[in-house]
């Protein structure tokens, strides 16, 4: 029977996630020598915004932001990224870069939701990325942004990164997007999206991307750390 967590798989999966992007409730979730050594390989990878949220989550003082400097971006999901970033190093992300990051996100505004109206993974970041940059979750923008999310679920419970089918990533992400968008832990929504991980957890503790995909349903480490980061988040 498929179950979601016992104590022991959540300490060990938490171990595998360095992707708990916004979560100031994760900078212990692993042993500190592991969490050194996640810091040193982060500092030396490729810097994005990502690993900024990464060493942030580990503590880190000195963080590279030159890629966060020169930021820019076209559509809502671009921006959503380095605004986050941009904001776990303390820093606004409206003067930090060349360009007022907020308002190019903002600008995605339109029909009554961020980005294009086919997907939704924008709506889930960019909701992320306002509510980090301080903007208020009695902002329209937000509320219309939530509403457009709850009115796309779908009716396994789940969201996806575009409409029309469920993914376990996405639906996580969206349960902290519609959290910090004011949404309850008792809302209807909120409950069926929890039910749809719960029910695509896996014997082995992990989580598959579709829990229904004709391509298989193994557990891999990307979308059990989003549901590890959710379980956090709430």
């Amino acid at each position: 029977m498929k179950r979601f967590f016992s104590i022991a798989q959540a300490r060990v999966l938490a171990k595998l996630v360095f992707l708990g992007l916004f979560l100031s409730a994760f900078t212990a979730f692993a042993a500190p020598v592991k969490n050194d050594q996640a810091a040193v390989y982060l500092t030396n990878a490729l810097q994005n915004y990502w690993t900024s949220q990464a060493l942030y989550v580990l503590g880190k003082a000195q963080i590279s932001d030159s890629h966060l400097r020169s930021a820019s971006c076209s559509s809502a999901i671009q921006c959503a990224g380095p605004i986050m970033g941009i904001t776990a190093l303390g820093e606004d992300p409206r003067v930090f870069a060349s360009n007022d990051l907020v308002a190019q996100l903002s600008s995605f505004y339109s029909n009554g939701q961020l980005g294009e109206l086919s997907l939704l993974n924008d709506d889930i970041f960019g909701i992320l990325a306002l509510r980090a940059a301080g903007v208020p979750a009695s902002d329209a923008i937000i509320l219309d942004s939530k509403k457009y999310l709850l009115n796309n679920q779908n009716a396994d419970g789940g969201f996806g990164y575009a409409l029309g089918s469920s993914d376990i990533d996405d639906t996580a992400m969206a349960i902290m997007a519609l959290k910090e968008a004011g949404a309850s832990l008792d809302d209807v929504a909120i409950l069926n999206a929890i039910q749809y991980i719960k029910s695509a957890q896996n014997n082995d503790g992990g989580f598959p991307y579709d829990p229904v995909s004709p391509y298989g349903t193994d557990s891999n480490a990307n979308s059990t750390a989003w549901v590890v980061s959710m379980i956090y988040k709430i």
